[in-house]
């Protein structure tokens, strides 16, 4: 069975690490998160009246 000797190359891993975590980081100050489906909910809708109505009467409506 072969050795790996993981310590030695922790100077390399703790590097790679860092570049990646800061690429990260910079791509998501840049483009932003994309929140997906999950925070977004609902419908919106715009409807034009010709009186006033109250929440109560459009509630009863939809």
């Amino acid at each position: 069975m072969r050795v790996v000797p993981f310590m030695r190359y922790k100077w390399w891993f703790l590097g790679s690490l860092a570049a990646v975590t800061v690429f990260a980081a910079i791509t998501v100050f840049v483009v932003g998160l994309d929140l997906g489906i999950d925070f977004r909910g609902g419908v919106r809708m715009q409807v034009a009246l010709e009186h006033d109505a109250s929440v109560d009467d459009i509630r009863k409506l939809v």
